[in-house]
């Protein structure tokens, strides 16, 4: 198990921005749905992205590494599972993907992941929607939970419909992909989501690789008869990534030239950028870079986690730093992640010295100053550990952070940036103290 030790550093430095997780895991289940081969450069190279590529080749999908590219030969539409069992490890997006593809199976198929999947991560909409098309679903342990077991075939006619109700947006995504795959086309009715940002990812997917679809507020229609074709892709940064030594620049004084994002992406953490900036920060595009800096203390006021549900927990330390702290408006989808980061959160901001509470209606993070000085777990939750590293750049004691490598799950290196960027980190494992040195 690794340890990070982080002192009170200024974090200022060129950072080049791990590709994006979320585009990453949607081009490799794409491509392997598509008919053809396809060519994906860049991918994250994350134990999700493992995952998805292992759940892709139980589906039939030929998928092999030439140098840093994945070359994807698809099975038209027509997933043919070569294994009873799949494990989705921790990954939340597999987890919801691959079980509505396993429904298509006439055979049964076991669906299992690590103890946050089968504990934490909402799956019974999903089955629900899935039963409601004809799908037979079998608990092995708790009911609404993995492991399960699921099987086809779905019982489908043209202009078929079903409902969804669920915040997270992840089982939508599930559908609208299932959907994509069916020569009878699909109508889904998407109830109470509080994540649809991340649902505008999948329909830019469906916009690039002309997938027609119809979508009237909350319904949306995959028109009968798709045909994906093979397609090459270039996977751009990851701006849920970039947040961290973003802030990390802000609320240290320090500056930031990020590079690897692309101005317009879809992905629904761009739009922290624009809050940002309406509360002091300065955050310019200069020939495909992003500099972030701020010359004083950020003003702070209200966010609505719609937009941008994981960028919660760094958000919060952000909102310690803030003239009038920050007001969470919409945080519930934020308690079924890799961990429960609305209670992790609260807990650990004040355990730092922070002061934060909670109502229904909202979270408050009060302007304060953090003490540090403690050792905090990371709960195996990749955004809670480098929340907290930033919280110890501004700390006026040391924190210590264990089991620091779910980190690797969204950004590979992100101890390295961090020296890079001249942060005082020192690195324990085994007992062995390896002092990362400043760039």
């Amino acid at each position: 198990m690794k340890s990070f030790q982080i002192k009170q550093s200024v974090c200022s430095g060129k950072v080049r921005v791990p590709a994006s997780k979320s585009h990453t895991l949607r081009a490799i289940l794409l491509a392997s749905l598509a008919s053809g081969k396809s060519f994906i450069q860049n991918p994250l190279l994350s134990p999700d992205t493992a995952d998805m590529i292992r759940a892709c080749q139980t589906m039939g999908a030929v998928i092999e590494w030439m140098d840093d590219t994945l070359c994807i030969q698809g099975v038209a539409g027509c997933p043919i599972f070569q294994s009873h069992a799949i494990d989705v490890g921790n990954s939340g997006l597999v987890y919801r993907m691959i079980t509505a593809l396993a429904a298509l199976s006439p055979e049964w198929i076991t669906i299992d992941g690590d103890d946050s999947i089968r504990t934490r991560r909402l799956i019974q909409p999903l089955l629900d929607s899935l039963m409601t098309l004809g799908a037979r679903v079998e608990y092995l342990k708790d009911n609404g939970h993995a492991p399960f077991r699921i099987r086809g075939p779905l019982q489908l006619h043209e202009h078929h419909r079903v409902e969804i109700t669920c915040i997270d947006s992840q089982p939508a995504t599930a559908l609208i992909l299932l959907a994509a795959c069916l020569p009878e086309g699909l109508t889904l009715n998407i109830l109470k989501c509080q994540e649809w940002p991340w649902l505008h990812v999948t329909f830019h997917w469906l916009d690039q690789l002309n997938i027609s679809y119809t979508r009237h507020q909350s319904e949306v229609t995959i028109h009968p008869s798709q045909w994906i074709q093979g397609f090459d892709y270039t996977v751009p940064g990851d701006f849920s990534s970039a947040l961290f030594p973003m802030l990390g620049a802000i609320i240290t004084g320090g500056q930031v030239q990020l590079e690897g994002l692309i101005p317009d992406d879809p992905q629904g953490d761009r739009a922290v950028i624009d809050t940002l900036i309406d509360w002091g920060a300065s955050c310019h595009w200069q020939e495909q870079s992003l500099y972030v800096s701020a010359q004083s203390r950020l003003s702070g006021g209200v966010i609505d986690l719609r937009g941008y549900i994981d960028a919660l927990p760094a958000l919060m330390i952000l909102g310690s730093q803030c003239h009038q702290g920050i007001q969470f408006t919409h945080y519930q989808s934020a308690r079924f992640k890799e961990s429960d980061r609305v209670y992790s959160g609260l807990k650990g901001l004040n355990a730092l010295g922070g002061h934060a509470v909670l109502t229904d209606e909202c979270i408050t993070v009060q302007h304060s100053m953090l003490t540090g000085g403690v050792e905090l777990s990371v709960e195996s939750d990749h955004r809670l550990a480098m929340a907290w590293s930033i919280a110890g750049l501004v700390s006026e004691a040391p924190i210590v952070l264990r089991g620091i490598e779910c980190v690797d799950k969204s950004y590979p290196g992100f101890h390295t940036m961090l020296a890079e960027c001249g942060v005082d980190i020192m690195i324990t494992q085994d007992e062995s103290i390896d002092e990362v040195q400043d760039a």
